[in-house]
């Protein structure tokens, strides 16, 4: 890797390759020519977009999608499963917390 990079820095490849890229887009008028595409590209978008309503229907298909997920959330929140599974849950942690506090002292009077 060594030795190409040197070959290369030697040889002034990388500049060499760029000034010919850039003067192939000066002749061709490349950056002339992409940027008027572009602009015919977004003109095009914006034509489709307000014939479509394509932005409006996104924000309302967002906006349903954002609703129901809220739901769903309050629904998963309030479910009798779902608390009944927490409190074992929060149950059974503090008392595997209890028990590393009881074995801790014992832990350290043995070393």
């Amino acid at each position: 890797m060594n030795k190409a990079e040197a070959f290369v820095e030697k040889h002034q490849l990388a500049a060499s390759t760029y000034a010919k890229v850039v003067s192939f887009g000066r002749k061709v008028g490349l950056t002339d020519k992409m940027t008027v595409g572009i602009s015919v590209v977004n003109e095009k978008v914006k034509f489709v977009d307000q014939r479509l309503q394509v932005s409006d229907k996104i924000m309302v298909a967002f906006t349903t999608a954002e609703k129901k997920l809220n739901d769903t959330g309050s629904t998963v929140k309030s479910s009798r499963y779902v608390i009944a599974g927490a409190a074992w849950f929060s149950g059974a942690f503090t008392k595997v917390a209890k028990a590393g506090q009881v074995v801790d002292p014992k832990t350290r009077e043995k070393f």
